[in-house]
C-alpha cells in the first residue's frame, strides 16, 4: 500500500493527502491509500502534478 505525501509553498516537511478532496491531513487514518497498481499510474503523474501547482512537491511513499 501506498500513500501520497505533498509539502506546502513554505513547509518544512511532508503530509499525507487525501487524494480526493486534495487537502492536506495531520491524522493518516483520513489519507488515501493506493494499492501498487495504482499507484505505478500516480507516480507517472507526479511530474504533471508538480507543475500544476507551483511551490508544491509529491511523493508516494510505501507504507509498512
Amino acid at each position: 500500500m501506498f500513500l501520497l505525501y505533498a509539502k506546502q509553498p513554505g513547509a518544512k516537511r511532508f503530509h499525507p493527502m487525501n487524494y480526493t478532496t486534495g487537502e492536506i491531513e495531520i491524522n493518516r487514518i483520513h489519507a488515501t491509500l493506493f494499492s501498487a497498481d495504482t499507484a505505478a499510474k500516480i507516480r507517472e503523474d507526479l511530474p504533471a502534478m508538480t507543475a500544476a501547482n507551483p511551490g508544491w512537491a509529491f511523493e508516494l511513499r510505501e507504507t509498512k
